[in-house]
C-alpha cells in the first residue's frame, strides 16, 4: 500500500514491527479468517510521498481464481475531515461572535449609567474630598470595561488561552486591533 512502514518491494508490506498494530491489516486478516466483511472502518495512515490520510475502508471475502481473497475498498476522507474541522471552527466563531455581541450590549447599558454618575460626582468634588479617589477609580474601571466591550464586539476569529483547568476565549488575539 505504500505506507511509511512498508519496504520498497510490495511483498514486504505487512512485515514491519508496526504492521501488527495496523488497523487495515487487522481488518483484512479478520475478513480472511471469519469470511465476514467489514464496513466503514475509520483509520489514519501515513503514506510515503503523500503524508497522513484519513481513510474509510470496507472489506469483503471473495473467491478469485479458485482462491480465497479479500476485496478491499478504500475511501480517502482527508478532505472531508478538513472540511468538517473548518465547519466546526466556523460554528464556534459564529457562536462566540453572537454571544460577545449580546454580552457587550447588555453590559454597556448599565455601564454607561455608572460612568455617567461617576462623572457627575467627580464634577461636584474636589481632589480633597474623601471619596474623590474612589469615584475616580470607578470611572477609570468603567473606561477599562468599555475598552474590553469594544474588543468583544471586534472578535473575528476563535482563539483560546489556558485558564485554570480549561480554556477561555483570548479576546486580545480574537479581536481586530
Amino acid at each position: 500500500l505504500g505506507c511509511i512502514h512498508s519496504g520498497t518491494p510490495p511483498e514486504e508490506c505487512g512485515c514491519s514491527p508496526e504492521c501488527d498494530g495496523c488497523k487495515m491489516q487487522q481488518t483484512v486478516l479478520s475478513t480472511m479468517e471469519t469470511k465476514k466483511g467489514a464496513e466503514g472502518v475509520e483509520l489514519s495512515m501515513t503514506f510515503k510521498g503523500s503524508g497522513q490520510k484519513d481513510l474509510r475502508i470496507s472489506t469483503a471475502a471473495i473467491t478469485f481464481n479458485g482462491s480465497d481473497a479479500v476485496l478491499l475498498c478504500m475511501q480517502d476522507r482527508t478532505r472531508d475531515r478538513e472540511f468538517d474541522r473548518m465547519r466546526v471552527e466556523g460554528e464556534k466563531l459564529s457562536a462566540v461572535v453572537e454571544t460577545a455581541g449580546m454580552i457587550s450590549h447588555e453590559i454597556s447599558q448599565p455601564l454607561m449609567v455608572i460612568m455617567g454618575f461617576a462623572e457627575l460626582m467627580l464634577d461636584r468634588m474636589t481632589p480633597d474630598d474623601a471619596d474623590y479617589n474612589a469615584c475616580a477609580e470607578i470611572k477609570k474601571q468603567g473606561e477599562r470595561l468599555s475598552r474590553i466591550l469594544k474588543r468583544l464586539t471586534g472578535i473575528t476569529r476563535y482563539e483560546t488561552k489556558p485558564y485554570l483547568k480549561g480554556k477561555i476565549i483570548d479576546i486580545e488575539k480574537s479581536s481586530e486591533g
